[in-house]
């Protein structure tokens, strides 16, 4: 009967993060990593996971904002060496 009771929650749990688009990851840090996600997640008073999902929105948020910056440069540049011709 245990078997069956298991099974079951496998597939509630299996369909659940197919319903909200999750995606299970297992991946290996270092220790200090670890460590400072640990931290993270008390300080904040939530789980490693959502410290790691809002870390990487901010990240991804601030390096296409440093890429569009970086892409302005280069069509200013490219700009002012066109009116020196």
């Amino acid at each position: 009967m245990m078997n069956f009771k298991r099974a079951w929650s496998q597939k509630k749990y299996r369909e659940k993060t197919t319903r909200e688009n999750k995606k299970a990851l297992n991946i290996v840090v270092d220790e200090t990593v670890s460590i400072q996600l640990h931290q993270l997640s008390k300080q904040f008073d939530m789980p490693i996971n959502q410290v790691i999902t809002l870390m990487t929105n901010q990240f991804t948020s601030k390096s296409e904002e440093l890429m569009r910056s970086i892409e302005e440069d280069k069509k200013n540049k490219a700009t002012q060496f066109s009116k020196l011709l």
